[in-house]
C-alpha cells in the first residue's frame, strides 16, 4: 500500500485560511507539499459593498494608477449605481430648494398684494 503521508515544510502547521498546503507529486515520484497562494479579495464599493467591475484582483500596489481606477467620478471607490444615486440625490435636493424658494416668493407676493 502506498504511503500518502507528507511533512509540512513551513513553520506554521495550523490549518487556517492563509496557511493552505496541497500535496503534489515531484518528478522523482516523491510526495511533497506546495503552498497555495490565495488570490486577494476583490475591490468592493465603499458604500454598498458590491464588487467593483473593471478592477483586477491584485495584491498591493503592483498595478499602475490607470489599472487601479476607472475613468469616471469616484472610479475605483464607489460602484456605478452608488454614484448614480449620489448624483440623483444631489439634483433632487437642489430642485427641492429651488421649489421652496419659489413657493416662498409666491407667498410673499400674495401677502404684499393684499
Amino acid at each position: 500500500m502506498p504511503d500518502y503521508r507528507t511533512t509540512c515544510r513551513a513553520h506554521s502547521t495550523f490549518h487556517t485560511r492563509s496557511n493552505i498546503w496541497r500535496k503534489v507529486r515531484t518528478p522523482g515520484n516523491r510526495l511533497s507539499t506546495l503552498k497555495v497562494v490565495r488570490k486577494p479579495l476583490a475591490t468592493k464599493c465603499a458604500h454598498s459593498g458590491v464588487r467593483l467591475n473593471g478592477i483586477k484582483r491584485v495584491e498591493g500596489r503592483t498595478m499602475s494608477r490607470n489599472e487601479r481606477t476607472i475613468s469616471r467620478a469616484y472610479g475605483g471607490a464607489l460602484s456605478m449605481q452608488t454614484v448614480r444615486d449620489k448624483i440623483l440625490r444631489a439634483f433632487l435636493c437642489e430642485e427641492s430648494k429651488a421649489a421652496k424658494m419659489e413657493a416662498k416668493k409666491k407667498a410673499t407676493k400674495t401677502v404684499t398684494k393684499k
